[in-house]
Parts: structure tokens; C-alpha cells; sequence
């Protein structure tokens, strides 16, 4: 295995537990999989206290793999990652030894807590990137899409916790979908019905990062005019040409009904994190979702604007935007942020600063999608 294939073993040994099996372990000819003795000594460190005093600490946002920003040799060098609150005195070890593995370098990340972006109402202008809603939650429209054992009908893509509830529908599989503000008695606002979801699974167990995407697409009705901008990012001179895997290090856009235009960087395409849901039990009743193989975006400056230091990548009402690389592919389905310390250090969860978002390839593939339509 080399450095990389190495490193995404060790975080899914890390952090999956019980999820992550010695079948799982790569086959190698170099790096033979573990035996099963030695497979009873890797579960047996994974078990210990010495690890999971940290590896399940509140404290932790989440898991990854990232560029060692404090390299010895000043070249690019990848290791773990470990993502905390700010200003938690969290200390993780500086490596970690895996039995019968390797060694790894483990870095501690301040970037906050991870939470959704769903939100409430307000107005927004219509097209990619405006603002949706189903009963009284509301986010953004990502884009269009299309089936591949569909050719006559249009989908919008959002994410399923703005349109799905959470994958929770009850057998209300008929929800219609607003553009603006929810009204139930003006029908002249709807723009779809859901149609396809990922439901989120919920478990309450540290280690379970099980999901992969939070998203969902709703059946655009016929004969509705279509928008195929994103504002300040895709027009008919410069259209979206598809969707691609995105890569670290990558200078990315998202136009959410909250935030408008926000610019970053893809820092980490292995992030692993959770968050907390609702569920279908009662409104006040929230569970832990986790999830794996995230983007991790931070704020950098748009090109062409001034400066904006503090400006975060994303905000509440952004959920369901997509991310989009410079090249104008989709690469990415935002769903979340992790939160900012505010002026007088407390946490800030109205300030998410970071950007959590789904590979895009792996919402396509989940909801059996083929293609990005853009109206040329």
C-alpha cells in the first residue's frame, strides 16, 4: 500500500470500529492482511482507554486526512486528522501506532462543532441556488438532475434533511415542495414533489460514521420555466458542464439561499464527523448521525471581491447548495458547517465558518443519477 491507501485504513481503523472488519483490511502482496491473532490484538487497541479517552470526546468534531501543516521537510505531507471544538484543551497524541500495522502522525484541527444548515423562511430569488421549503424548513435548491432510467422528467437536488425529513416521511412520499416560503393554501408557489431519498441512519454509538451522503431530489412538475443559473456562478455563457470526484486542495464556490456567494478551499475529502438530527419521535427529539468520506471546505477570498476576513463559508439556509470547482463542475453537495468562536470565546453556532459537504459522486451514485441538466 502506498502512504495515502495507507492512511485511509488507518482512519477507517481508527474510527469505524466494529464497522471496519479484517475482510475489510486491503488485500496487499507487500502489506499482507493481518491474521486473525493479530486482527484480536488490532480490536483489542481499538477497545483500549489510552485511545478512546480522546477518539470519543465531546470535544471531537470529527476525523480526516489532511496536508501536515507543520511538515518537518516543507514538502506536502499527508496525516490523520483529528477535528475539535475551538479552544478545547483537547490533546490528542502527536502519532498513534497501530499493531501490526504502522505509525501515523495525528494532527489536532480547530474548526468547531458540526451542525446542519436547514432553516427557517425568508424570500429569495428564484433559480439554482435559490431557497425551498416542505412544511416549515427551508434550505437551498442545489441544481438539476437526471435519472438514468428516467429521459423525460427534471429533479431538483437538495439535501434530504430540507426536503425528506431526515428520510423519515412516514409515508408522506407525496411532500410538496415550495420554491420561497412554505404555504399550504398556495399551491401556486409549488415546484415539485419528492421523489427519491438517502435516509439518514441514526445510532447513537461513537464509532458508526455509516452514512455517506445527506441528500434527496424532488420531481420537477411539467411545464414549469427553468432557471439554469447559479448566481455569480453559472449562466448560459458559462453553464455547469457536469459533476466530477472533487480533490483536496481545490478552490471551490457555493451560492446558498443564506449566505449568497461564499469561496473556499477543499482541505480534507476523507472527513469524517457527526451531527445531531431530528427524529421522528417528537420536535425537540434529536439523534447523532454520523458520516464518512465528507468534503471539508474553509473560507477563502472570491476572486475579483475584496477581502473578507471572518467571512464564513456557509450559514444557515445554505443546506442542499451545491459546491462547485473552478472549472464549473459540481463536486460537492453542502449540508452543513462546524461553528465559530464568537467575540467573548463562547461558541457560536449561528457563525459556521467551514463548509461539511457530500462528495458529489457518491450522491449521484446513491440516488441512481446520471446527469447534471443545464438546459443547452
Amino acid at each position: 500500500m502506498d502512504t495515502e491507501e495507507k492512511l485511509h485504513t488507518a482512519l477507517a481503523i481508527l474510527t469505524e470500529g466494529k464497522y471496519f472488519t479484517r475482510e475489510d483490511f486491503p488485500e496487499d502482496s507487500e502489506d499482507p492482511r493481518p491474521t486473525k491473532r493479530e486482527w484480536q490484538d488490532i480490536e483489542a487497541w481499538q477497545k483500549s482507554e489510552k485511545l478512546t479517552n480522546w477518539t470519543h470526546s465531546l470535544a471531537v468534531s470529527g476525523f480526516g486526512i489532511g496536508v501536515l501543516r507543520a511538515s518537518p521537510t516543507n514538502k506536502p505531507v499527508l496525516s490523520l486528522r483529528v477535528y475539535t471544538e475551538n479552544g478545547c484543551d483537547l490533546k490528542p497524541p502527536q502519532d498513534i501506532t497501530i499493531p501490526h500495522f504502522d505509525t501515523f502522525t495525528i494532527e489536532k484541527v480547530e474548526i468547531g462543532k458540526c451542525v446542519p444548515t436547514s432553516s427557517e423562511s425568508e424570500k429569495i430569488v428564484p433559480g439554482g441556488g435559490c431557497k425551498i421549503t416542505v412544511r416549515n424548513w427551508g434550505g437551498t435548491l442545489g441544481y438539476f438532475v437526471g435519472k438514468n432510467d428516467n429521459d423525460r422528467d427534471t429533479f431538483l437536488l437538495s439535501n434530504c434533511h430540507v426536503i425528506a425529513n431526515n428520510g423519515i416521511v412516514n409515508g408522506q412520499s407525496d411532500l410538496a415542495i415550495f420554491q420561497g416560503d412554505y404555504s399550504s393554501s398556495n399551491s401556486d408557489d409549488e415546484v415539485a414533489q419528492l421523489s427519491n431519498w438517502v435516509p439518514l441512519k441514526f445510532c447513537d454509538d461513537p464509532n458508526n460514521y455509516q452514512n455517506l451522503v445527506d441528500a434527496a431530489i424532488g420531481k420537477i412538475y411539467p411545464c414549469l420555466g427553468l432557471r439554469y443559473d447559479i448566481p455569480h456562478i453559472a449562466d448560459s455563457e458559462n453553464p455547469i458542464k457536469g459533476f466530477r470526484k472533487p480533490e483536496r486542495g481545490s478552490m471551490v464556490r457555493k451560492y446558498g439561499y443564506g449566505s449568497g456567494l461564499s469561496c473556499g478551499e477543499i482541505v480534507d475529502v476523507d472527513f469524517m464527523t457527526s451531527s445531531e438530527f431530528f427524529t421522528d419521535k417528537d420536535e425537540f427529539s434529536m439523534r447523532r448521525v454520523g458520516f464518512k468520506k465528507q468534503i471539508l471546505c474553509v473560507p477563502r477570498p472570491c476572486p475579483n471581491e475584496p477581502p473578507s476576513p471572518g467571512e464564513p463559508f456557509t450559514v444557515k439556509g445554505d443546506s442542499g447548495a451545491v459546491v462547485v470547482d473552478e472549472d464549473n463542475y459540481i463536486v460537492g453537495l453542502n449540508w452543513g458547517g462546524t461553528g465559530e468562536v464568537s467575540a467573548d470565546g463562547s461558541l457560536d453556532d449561528k457563525n459556521e465558518i467551514n463548509g461539511v459537504a457530500n462528495n458529489i459522486v457518491n450522491v449521484f451514485d446513491k440516488l441512481k443519477l446520471d446527469r447534471v441538466i443545464t438546459g443547452n
